[in-house]
């Protein structure tokens, strides 16, 4: 329960704030009193259950014009929270704000800070306590015109939860972020590189030659304290001081990466000296042998820290980056390899000081539901929050990326034809994928070559949706993860009404994301229960008290037993009949278990009321592994792409694969097959290589429609210009096409007998002396 709550108009010393602007908070700094002692602007008092009371509250002005005490909380009721409001002028519908304070507490936990009418946009300080010496929180966002109120303002709250007994809060502002001008760095730096894993799979002469014919310099693993430390007290480094033997003869650079946890300091945040000791001894054995350590993987995902806190890795990068700087000042600290690139998350831990504690900043931009193109807006956006914070001379490393090709999971690929039989449909029939980069934030082009789905397959825009005729097209996939465009919801609700189906293999629950596009073509990807629309119920462990965290047995329903054997993926969401209508029906497919609970994990929506068509909902299943030869035209762009936003250094995920599970997604994301043969991802990668290497230009990235290419000169004089299309196939008419050599992804020569040319998916390559030009037929 709260027992005070200090509003406190101080500014932290030692922590990098946005840069100046104006502030739209009225006396964000509480300098302003009016003659009973509360701060001009602003509504505050006790909440609960969203009903605002003052009674029992004291207010003290304790410094003239510069600070307030909130005391004597009488009401003892449990989810009892103070909060300050107030309606914010001026603001303006798309453009990015950042919204900041500075907190420092006892014994506190809980402060969010909620901006819009929909209160969805939710600056937290997270799970771990608010530190008495202080912090700064901060969060980058923009509204979208639902998010006003009618009369043009914004409503802020800022909410200090029942956990707390002290909490001082200053420095409140909402501030708007001008453009940065955003140029891509000048390539310095040898850009090929891989993660090996080193120490999960063993080390062998093999891997480096694997690594040496793809023309990588560097392998990223990790240097596991586990294994120097499988005791505590008891140290052995023999382990990798063979691997780097290894390494170092074969000229591959390591990339070690620091953790994880060991049994006896878990997690190791909370371990402050048994991690100090763990950093101290391994940075000193390999002083002059290691250059750059990486502060663990992946600490924004629950997979790799407990509760992840922005605030509690910029403590734990700090704490280390001193350890490794004070044993070799002239090893670099690589900022931990995020999954996906949060920028909220980034920004957070930039606020609580992670800023000037790593060298090199690292993001794994995964983007399973498209292609290497999603990650641009990414990269940009990263590249402007580190010049707001005065990081810009930092690199950029990609330290993981990949799309995997493991074998096509069955619930689909022997579960469709069954499904479609059951709805009377043609198992046969033509599907059609919506694939429109300009309407959504996903760019499912790689799943029309039969890998996934033996259907054939037509992208649509989100135009032509509209008209869809279902006849011809009785089965939709309208998103590959759980993001659908709410222009396109008028859309997708008429196919259903005419009788579509829609495929739903989102890996979880169905359009939980909503996306809208900016005026600027930017997108803003927001949380949904459009689902609910659609008749479809779910529930979960989050939202429903006797769900288990995760099945352990998985059944069929009998009329689809024959789709076994089952992969499973361990979801949390389960299928439920709660909105369905009036002849509509459920049809169940799969069954999780644990204990004495049943849950539908996979369904059929029979829809028989103001919806006529069918949802075929797979929450265990999701359309993410692709063909060997998709893999390696997506491993090239991004290697293209990636230079051209000015990314230093890039590690796909990763040299080769275990093949544990033929269904397994993490076990195929390799370059190399298991016994170390070439995959073709592996000869794309050496071929884009060769073609740019170290010394060329920086890549020159430009955009026509469905068309990208890339342009840059080579430390030999020559021209090269990649090209490639991320829908269909389109045809140019090539000027001069004799004054060029021509070469595929995978490096084999392609002969100009014609000016015109077909551009696919894999890169095509032009080398000349001079830039290439062409028309668009």
């Amino acid at each position: 329960m709260m027992k005070n709550l200090m509003i406190y108009g101080w500014i932290l010393l030692g922590v990098l704030c946005a840069p100046a602007a104006e502030n739209l908070v009225r006396n964000g700094r509480f300098e302003q009193l009016d003659n009973n002692g509360r701060p001009v602007g602003w509504q505050l008092g006790v909440q609960n259950q969203c009903l605002f009371r003052l009674e029992g509250v004291e207010y003290v002005r304790e410094i003239p014009g510069n600070s307030l005490r909130m005391s004597n909380f009488t009401s003892r009721t449990p989810g009892t929270y103070g909060s300050l409001k107030q309606r914010i002028t001026g603001m303006v519908p798309e453009r990015k704000y950042t919204l900041s304070f500075v907190a420092r507490g006892r014994k506190a936990r809980g402060i969010s800070g909620i901006i819009g009418r929909k209160r969805n946009i939710r600056l937290r300080s997270g799970t771990a306590a608010v530190p008495e010496s202080g912090r700064q929180y901060a969060l980058t966002f923009s509204l979208l015109q639902d998010e006003f109120e009618p009369d043009g303002t914004v409503p802020l709250e800022i909410i200090f939860e029942d956990s707390a007994e002290t909490i001082w809060l200053g420095d409140i502002k909402i501030t708007e972020v001008k453009p940065v001008v955003w140029y891509p760095r000048p390539r310095t730096l040898q850009p090929y590189a891989a993660c090996s894993h080193f120490s999960a799979d063993g080390w062998n002469a093999r891997k480096n030659r694997a690594l040496q014919s793809i023309h990588a310099v560097q392998g990223r693993g990790d240097l596991w304290w586990r294994i120097v430390e499988p005791r505590p007290g008891e140290w052995d480094f023999q382990y990798f001081d063979r691997v780097l033997e290894g390494m170092e003869q074969a000229g591959i650079r390591p990339l070690a990466i620091l953790g994880q946890n060991v049994k006896f300091a878990s997690p190791a945040h909370w371990h402050r000296k048994e991690w100090s000791d763990y950093v101290t001894r391994t940075v000193s054995r390999y002083v002059g042998r290691i250059s750059e350590y990486e502060v663990w993987n992946e600490q924004n995902s629950e997979h790799f820290w407990r509760n992840p806190d922005p605030g509690d890795y910029a403590d734990f990068l700090r704490l280390t980056y001193q350890l490794v700087k004070a044993v070799d000042p002239q090893a670099k600290v690589v900022y931990g390899g995020t999954a996906g690139v949060p920028l909220d998350y980034i920004e957070a831990s930039f606020a609580a000081g992670a800023v000037g504690s790593f060298d090199i900043m690292s993001v794994h931009p995964y983007h399973i539901e498209g292609g290497p193109e999603l990650m641009i807006p990414e990269l940009r956006e990263l590249r402007q929050l580190m010049e707001r914070y005065g990081a810009s001379d930092r690199p950029i490393w990609i330290t993981e990326i990949g799309w995997p090709t493991a074998n096509a999971d069955p619930m689909i690929s022997r579960g469709l034809p069954l499904f479609l039989k059951r709805l009377g449909i043609a198992p046969d029939c033509t599907i059609a994928v919506l694939c429109d980069p300009d309407e959504t934030n996903e760019n499912p082009c790689q799943y029309d070559d039969g890998h996934s789905i033996e259907n054939p397959i037509v992208k649509i825009r989100l135009e032509e949706l509209k008209q869809l005729d279902v006849k011809r097209f009785p089965v939709l996939i309208p998103c590959i993860f759980r993001s659908f465009p709410v222009a396109g919801r008028e859309a997708l609700e008429g196919y259903l009404k005419r009788g579509g189906t829609l495929l739903l293999a989102s890996g979880g629950t169905p359009f939980f994301w909503e996306t809208h596009k900016g005026a600027d073509g930017s997108f803003h990807v927001r949380e949904s229960d459009y689902f609910k629309k659609l008749h479809i119920a779910v529930e979960s462990r989050w939202g429903k008290d006797g769900i288990p965290p995760a099945a352990t047995r998985w059944s069929l329903a009998p009329e689809f037993s024959s789709i076994g054997p089952l992969y499973s993926n361990n979801r949390l969401e389960f299928l439920t009949a709660d909105n369905l209508k009036p002849g509509d029906e459920l049809i169940p497919i799969l069954y999780g278990e644990r204990g004495n609970f049943r849950g539908i994990s996979g369904a059929i929506y029979k829809l028989n009321s103001d919806l006529k068509g069918n949802l075929i909902v797979l929450c265990n299943s999701r359309l993410m592994n692709v063909s060997e030869t998709v893999q390696a035209q997506l491993i090239a762009r991004t290697l293209l792409i990636a230079q051209a936003c000015g990314v230093e250094r890039i590690f796909p995920y990763q040299i080769h694969q275990s093949e544990r599970n033929p269904y397994d997604k993490e076990s195929h994301f390799g370059l190399f097959t298991h016994e170390l043969k070439m995959k073709p991802a592996a000869i794309a990668y050496r071929t884009t290589a060769r073609l740019c290497p170290p010394g060329s230009t920086c890549p020159c990235l430009n955009r026509r429609g469905d068309l990208w290419s890339a342009h840059w000169e080579t430390p030999a004089g020559k021209t090269i210009s990649a090209l490639w299309s991320v829908r269909n196939p389109l045809s140019l008419l090539l000027q001069n096409p004799a004054q060029f050599q021509c070469m595929d992804y995978l490096g084999r020569r392609v002969e100009l007998h014609s000016p015109v040319v077909t551009i696919s998916s894999g890169p095509l390559y032009f080398i000349g002396n001079s830039k290439l030009s062409f028309f668009m037929k």
